[in-house]
């Protein structure tokens, strides 16, 4: 043999072992027959090439070779193969070669292995057709087998006792669920059938009996012994007829289930809880007179059970409502604190110690003032934590429903949280305590200073050449250069408007965050609602005459407002052109107004009379879910007929707040809108006659 057909044969041998080795790892972790056998005949497969090999285990109580299931080769007996065996040469310790046989018809020339046990006997066969292969199997492959089948038995045998380990726990397990089912903590609805019916038959001279758990007129469980179970399904319909303690079935009324059994008397007891009828309780005897104390004894297990099944149905709601509620706050991104009535920590989700960087489990039980004066709520400064423990408090004594605010956490990266306490209500809608939730606004806080940056640097780039175009356009509308014709005249007109307007956009963006960082100085002044909006109808008229859209000022009889006459043009401006929007051709927009007092508006305002403005249109309307985000920055509606910029609504709010007043809406899709906001009456000084 040359020195490569020295090496070949060496790395072949050592691709064996390595299959050896691995085969020996996967039948360790193996906890089942049929993984065995899979992992036994692909090792096979791979030492020797042969593609068709079948692994087959004995069945011992009928002596019979069972192959895996799915198998084309039918079961065995054993002694057939034992005899097939006794036949075949023998190769090795394990090993058996045979040619054709007929209770083999699927395969050709084989060796089969013998698995065998620590006694010797034959636990499974392991058959490999080798009439494909080109040379004979050589003895060191032989020897491989055979060390395949000593692991298979070994495995078999650890499978077994695996087995039997298991089922030895098992019955442990239930021997100690049975000694625990004294204590009703340990026990369910199956536990309490099974030792009401044996305690009760067992404590009378009854040959059996059954009990029914029943719901809403369904049998919901049902356990028998000793009788048939149609004897209990018969005396169903009694268990809202029956008033005292028991019924006593005899002769005639006996079911005939009963008769067949030979059942001369059928007791019949229903099992109350302290709300409800749960089940019934029968018992069944073939003596004609039942004692007054078999009686009893079937009424005291009756009582018994149903006090049991009804504390574990409780038990069962309670579980549900809390796996429920654990469900609920573990899925929660926001983080989660209760406090109870008595102003103690109840509960907290994971994602609340996640935020703030606590562990939940310190804070359970912790007064609200333990919370604040021991500063558990780690990153939160003190003036905050003491705001957010004023807030539950507030909350708890009713002085409040909800109170929010927001602070920032100063780790390694500034983390903005926004904390909003609120009552948290029961099941019968009264308070129970108060809840404290923390959300990251990070991101949204981010996006807010990103816009704000952006928006400030373009508003100041645009603004000086902007001016200079309206200038420029001024100056060819005056015709300082120069005459004009009547259709020059006509497009500078329309210049100078997109002009204005497009400035207005700057300024709305440059106001909004002046009025957001509340550095705009006010300038109020007493004055009428109708000139404003004849201003604004006259800048609008053109867009208003091409849709076809007229506009109703209903505002000459308002008493006068104190206001800033610039922004508030400003906002009737942005309204109606929001209404022109949204309307359809030959429609109407109304300006309305009325006075009412701060006690009657729907949202708090200082006490006095406040003017009521009113813009609507008869448009396609807002949908409900866009009219809460309308009035953020770059918040927008769908079915407008031209695209806004999104900054018009966000500026109206900030510039109504400003004058201590509030915007809303009111929308039918597909029918209009009505926007709202209130500005204060102004108080004018009286003068009296000497």
């Amino acid at each position: 043999m040359t020195l490569d057909d020295q090496l070949r044969t060496l790395s072949q041998r050592n691709a064996q072992l390595t299959e050896l080795v691995a085969l020996g790892t996967a039948l360790q972790a193996c906890d089942s027959l049929s993984g065995l056998a899979a992992n036994v005949m692909r090792t096979i497969m791979k030492l020797t090439n042969c593609e068709r090999v079948l692994l087959a285990l004995v069945d011992r109580e009928q002596q019979w070779l069972v192959p895996p299931p799915g198998s084309t080769w039918a079961p065995l007996s054993l002694s057939t193969v034992m005899t097939q065996l006794a036949a075949a040469r023998k190769l090795g310790v394990l090993t058996h070669h045979f040619d054709t046989h007929a209770a083999l018809p699927a395969f050709g020339e084989a060796v089969a292995l013998t698995i065998l046990d620590r006694q010797g006997q034959v636990m499974g066969l392991i058959v490999v057709d080798v009439s494909e292969r080109t040379e004979p199997l050589d003895q060191h492959l032989v020897q491989l087998l055979e060390i395949v089948a000593n692991q298979t038995a070994i495995a078999i045998n650890n499978i077994a006792l695996a087995a039997e380990q298991q089922q030895t726990v098992d019955r442990l397990t239930a021997l100690n669920a049975l000694s625990l089912a004294v204590n009703t903590a340990q026990l369910n609805s199956d536990h309490v059938m099974r030792m009401t019916v044996g305690g009760a038959v067992g404590t009378t001279e009854a040959t059996g009996g059954g009990v029914l758990i029943v719901d809403k007129g369904e049998i919901q469980a049902n356990y028998v012994l000793g009788l048939p179970g149609t004897i209990g399904n018969a005396v169903q319909s009694l268990i809202d007829v029956i008033d005292g303690d028991y019924v006593e079935l005899r002769r005639e009324s006996l079911p005939a289930a009963a008769f067949e059994a030979h059942i001369r008397r059928l007791i019949v007891v229903p099992m109350r809880g302290t709300k409800r009828t749960v089940g019934l309780l029968w018992l069944g005897f073939a003596q004609s007179t039942v004692t007054r104390t078999e009686r009893e004894m079937a009424v005291l297990y009756a009582k018994m059970a149903g006090a049991v099944i009804e504390n574990l149905n409780l038990f069962e709601e309670v579980r549900s409502a809390e796996e429920r509620k654990a469900a609920i706050l573990a899925s929660t991104r926001e983080g989660i604190l209760m406090v109870d009535q008595d102003q103690r920590v109840s509960v907290v989700n994971s994602a609340f110690g996640t935020l703030l960087g606590v562990t939940t489990s310190r804070l359970i039980g912790l007064s609200v003032s333990d919370l604040c004066d021991e500063h558990m709520l780690l990153g939160v400064d003190s003036a905050t934590a003491q705001a957010i423990c004023e807030a539950i408090d507030a909350v708890i004594s009713g002085g409040h429903i909800q109170i929010e605010g927001e602070f920032v956490v100063a780790e390694a990266v500034l983390l903005h949280v926004h904390w909003t306490v609120m009552s948290a209500h029961g099941d019968g809608g009264g308070s129970v305590g108060a809840l404290l939730v923390v959300q990251d606004v990070t991101a949204a806080r981010q996006i807010e200073k990103l816009r704000a940056d952006t928006s400030s640097m373009i508003v100041h780039d645009l603004r000086a050449p902007l001016t200079n175009l309206m200038i420029s356009v001024d100056l060819l509308t005056k015709q300082v250069v120069g005459p004009l014709t009547k259709e020059q005249g006509r497009i500078l007109h329309i210049a100078a408007a997109s002009c204005q307007q497009m400035l207005d956009m700057v300024n709305d963006l440059l106001d909004i965050r002046r009025l957001e960082a509340q550095t705009v100085t006010l300038n109020p002044q007493a004055a009428g609602l109708g000139p404003i909006v004849d201003v604004v109808i006259e800048r609008l008229e053109r867009v208003a005459h091409d849709q076809q859209i007229s506009f109703n000022n209903q505002l000459d009889d308002t008493p006068p407002v104190l206001i800033d006459v610039e922004l508030v043009r400003r906002i009737l401006q942005n309204l109606m052109d929001n209404a022109l929007k949204f309307s359809h051709e030959a429609g109407e927009i109304t300006i309305s107004s009325r006075v009412e007092l701060a006690a009657a508006l729907p949202f708090p305002h200082s006490p006095g009379e406040w003017v009521v403005v009113a813009v609507q249109d008869h448009g396609s309307g807002i949908p409900e879910a866009y009219r809460s985000q309308i009035f953020e920055l770059f918040g927008q509606a769908p079915s407008g007929h031209r695209r806004g910029t999104g900054l018009g609504l966000a500026f109206c709010k900030l510039a109504v707040e400003a004058h201590g007043g509030r915007i809303w809406v009111e929308s039918v899709v597909q029918a209009g809108s009505t926007f709202y906001f209130t500005v204060p009456v102004a108080v004018l000084p009286t003068y009296t006659r000497d």
